[in-house]
């Protein structure tokens, strides 16, 4: 379990407002997450503090149980990872995409169709190149009882 107490993060340009205000949250192990806001509200700031690449300026930050300013960087970003705004194509297919990533997953064989259908997209959607998609900005939401993190100009 990934838990943000009380994180604040200031802004580096000298703004007195912080980017991220009091932000607790819980994530389950396993879990998928996106951040939603508007831009410029704190989303890549409190992405980027999950995965160390920031610190926070006040608070803590823990996985399981342990404070992430302890945990080596490597081992950090193979427990807790993000996904950029801009990812980054090595093929030229969304089958093929999902073909070179098979590779570093356990499993030795993968249904693109039944994937793509469960995310509730078009399994004809495999055959596009990927160059020809659209990718929107990165986005993450913390609904339910656990929200509790202000950003400038939103409450999320």
């Amino acid at each position: 379990m990934l838990i943000l107490s009380s994180i604040w993060k200031f802004s580096t340009a000298g703004s007195e407002a912080p980017i991220l205000k009091d932000c607790s949250y819980s994530f389950d192990q396993g879990r998928v997450y996106g951040v939603l806001g508007a831009s410029g509200v704190g989303k890549t700031t409190l992405l980027r503090t999950l995965n160390n690449l920031i610190p926070v300026d006040e608070g803590r930050i823990l996985l399981n149980g342990q404070d992430i300013m302890t945990i080596p960087p490597a081992v950090l970003r193979r427990k807790v990872s993000l996904q950029f705004q801009q990812p980054a194509f090595v093929t030229e297919t969304v089958n093929e995409e999902l073909a070179f990533a098979r590779q570093f997953s356990h499993r030795n064989q993968v249904d693109f169709e039944a994937l793509l259908r469960k995310v509730h997209l078009d399994p004809e959607l495999g055959q596009r190149r990927v160059s020809d998609l659209s990718v929107g900005p990165a986005t993450t939401s913390m609904p339910g009882p656990h929200t509790g993190c202000s950003t400038r100009g939103s409450s999320t």
